[in-house]
C-alpha cells in the first residue's frame, strides 16, 4: 500500500474589491476625512496586507450598487458584501466579519 492521503492545506484567506465600484467612487469614501479608496482602508487601516490577507482588486462582479462597493471575501465565497461609501474601519469590518480595527476607528 501507498502513503495515505495528505489533507488538504487550508487556502490562504483573500478580499477581492470590484474595481469598477471603486472607479465610480473616483477612488475615494472610506476612511478618515473619505479621502481613501477600500482597498486601501483594508490594507492600511485594517492591516489586512500585515495579517497575509490578500486584497485584490477584481473585475466587474455585476451588482453595481449605487455609491457602494461590491466585496466577495474568499472565506466566505457565497456572501457579497455591498460596503457603503463613508463606511467607517468599524462598520468595514463588522460587514466582513474581520478584527475589529486596533484603534476602534
Amino acid at each position: 500500500m501507498g502513503q495515505p492521503p495528505r489533507p488538504p492545506r487550508p487556502l490562504p484567506d483573500f478580499i477581492q474589491v470590484c474595481g469598477p465600484c471603486s472607479e465610480k467612487l473616483n477612488g475615494a469614501g472610506f476612511g478618515p476625512g473619505g479621502e481613501m479608496a477600500l482597498i486601501e482602508l483594508l490594507r492600511r487601516e485594517l492591516g489586512l496586507a500585515a495579517a497575509g490577507v490578500e486584497v485584490r482588486e477584481s473585475a466587474c462582479m455585476h451588482r453595481c450598487p449605487w455609491r457602494a462597493v461590491t466585496v466577495l471575501r474568499g472565506g466566505r465565497p457565497a456572501k457579497v458584501a455591498l460596503v457603503s461609501a463613508g463606511a467607517s474601519s468599524a462598520e468595514v469590518a463588522a460587514q466582513l466579519r474581520l478584527p475589529a480595527p486596533a484603534g476602534g476607528a
